[in-house]
């Protein structure tokens, strides 16, 4: 199956220290990379998985050593899962299909945005895999690799899938779909994923509506801090699953023959469109995050504006006091009359009398 000529070109991977760069700067203080080579896995082992998908049934196991054979026969489609610190295994298996070094590369290097790349019969496919803590507002971010070719898929991923077994357990329901079309696993691999991230954002959810309630009362310098926190956690992850779009809208290309034909092309479109959808209603906790932040900026504008209200009640009602005992407290030669008896109780009564009256004034025009 050959490459067309607008198919998008390899890119090589990048270094370890240019994989942030793909991120917003806000965010890179909350979001942990594996820029190692095997991982949290490092010292383990490559857990290999195998299925062969003939018709109806489940799928059976196979050595990687029958893969090209069983590759050729179109009665067939192989897939081959690696987890771990596959570098030796991903070897292997390039050997056996002829998988083009630039994508081997890519697969090995550190996380970087998603891409798809084309070859001459196979292409290669990375999306990105967040692991989100909602509780400590952390993701750790790595990535998932595929090879699809005819009648065989490779997928490569550091760590185990937390949606690997809906995968496998779908594939087994379906193999007579899987059989007709390596594109079915393909698809079910990543409507999984979407399936993931949407049970995060559920979980998400949630979490904001508690902080828009909490924006209403809390006003203390922590709860600050976290909503800022919150703000950068959701505008990654929403950055995260908008860089999918690309490679999403690549598989409903006119061009793009490796996906094509009335029966698979629908499945496709669906997932962009549930992509589409996923991002906006990201977007959309985004917006509501920032509704939380103008939620209690207008409270403390509140308490702020009800203290300078009430200092200025204060100050107005003490303002005639002042000037009224400065006035008895003042000596003048000529009017000994001021510093009578009658003259105290005077300034009594106007003590008494001029505040009572400015807050009688200030609680009649709704002003207090």
């Amino acid at each position: 199956m050959a490459a067309t000529p607008t198919a998008p070109k390899p890119r090589p991977p990048k270094n370890p220290g240019d994989v942030a760069k793909d991120l917003p700067q806000a965010a890179r203080a909350i979001v942990k990379i594996d820029v190692e080579k095997g991982g949290k896995g490092a010292k383990q082992s490559a857990k290999i998985r195998s299925w062969l998908f003939r018709g109806t049934g489940a799928g059976d196991d196979f050595d990687l050593k029958d893969l090209p054979k069983l590759a050729a026969d179109d009665k067939n489609m192989a897939w081959v899962d690696l987890s771990g610190p596959f570098e030796k295994e991903l070897k292997q298996v390039s050997d056996l299909l002829d998988l083009h070094p630039v994508a081997i590369e890519a697969t090995v290097a550190p996380w970087q945005r998603p891409r798809i790349d084309t070859f001459q019969d196979h292409f290669y496919l990375s999306v990105t895999l967040a692991e989100a803590d909602l509780k400590k507002l952390k993701v750790n971010i790595g990535s998932l690799d595929i090879f699809m070719g005819k009648n065989y898929l490779i997928t490569a991923h550091r760590n185990e899938l937390p949606f690997l077994e809906k995968v496998v357990e779908r594939v087994h329901q379906s193999s007579e779909l899987v059989r007709y079309h390596t594109a079915f696993v393909l698809y079910i691999v990543l409507d999984e994923m979407l399936d993931y991230y949407q049970r995060q954002y559920e979980e998400l959810e949630e979490r904001i509506e508690a902080v828009e309630e909490s924006a209403l009362r809390d006003n203390s310098d922590g709860f600050l801090s976290s909503l800022l926190r919150l703000k950068r956690y959701v505008f990654l992850l929403g950055r995260l699953a908008e860089q999918h779009r690309v490679v999403f809208a690549a598989f409903t290309r006119p061009d793009f023959d490796f996906i094509s034909g009335n029966d698979v092309e629908p499945y496709f479109k669906d997932l962009q469109q549930r992509l589409d959808q996923f991002v906006e209603r990201l977007f959309g906790a985004r917006d509501a995050v920032n509704g939380a932040f103008d939620i209690y900026v207008s409270q403390i504008s509140h308490r702020t504006n009800s203290v300078l209200k009430l200092l200025a009640v204060v100050s107005t009602v003490l303002l005639p006091a002042t000037l009224i005992v400065g006035f008895f407290a003042t000596s003048f030669p000529d009017l000994r009359a001021l510093h009578s008896l009658a003259a105290f109780a005077v300034m009594v009564g106007l003590l008494i009398t001029v505040p009572a009256v400015t807050l009688f004034v200030l609680i009649r025009r709704k002003v207090i």
